[in-house]
């Protein structure tokens, strides 16, 4: 998708919070012509749909048939983390799947510290390897805490002066 020619537009689409009329008229927008309105050129639309587990049966029998005639240009990325959830027929038509496992702490660390440097935040590095470990590997739920230890005020931002 990356290396084509043309833009690339990307929509997000969680899937738990769109009601059927929603769900179809977004569909309908995507076999018409991807999303955004009719474009001249070449435009490359990526679909993002989140939680896909959450689609009903009904949502995922609509996904399907949208999807299977969906125009070429348009790449639907189903996210989902209960994949043995999901419609089975809908599982079958991917192409690929792709399982992310848990992130080591020691790149959450990187990561916090990464964040700490942009937000001119002082790194506490016992704050932020207790963070890291009890995040169990995941980064969104290390910066959740970061952030809530930052609003707390236990982190000390960094003066102008250093």
């Amino acid at each position: 998708i990356i290396n084509r020619k043309g833009n690339l537009a990307v929509r997000e689409i969680n899937a738990v919070e769109k009601l059927k009329d929603e769900l179809l008229a977004i569909l309908q927008e995507i076999n018409a012509y991807g999303f955004g309105g009719l474009i001249e050129g070449n435009r490359k639309s990526v679909f993002l749909v989140d939680e896909c587990h959450g689609l009903t049966q009904e949502q995922a029998q609509l996904f399907l048939k949208h999807v299977e005639d969906a125009h070429e240009d348009n790449y639907f990325i189903f996210c989902t983390t209960a994949f043995e959830k999901g419609l089975p027929t809908l599982r079958d038509r991917c192409i690929f799947q792709i399982e992310f496992g848990r992130v080591p702490a020691k790149e959450i660390l990187r990561l916090l510290r990464g964040i700490c440097f942009q937000e001119q935040i002082e790194p506490d590095d016992e704050v932020l390897r207790k963070i890291a470990e009890e995040s169990r590997g995941k980064p969104r739920v290390a910066v959740r805490e970061l952030q809530q230890v930052d609003y707390a005020g236990k982190l000390k931002r960094r003066t102008m002066q250093e």
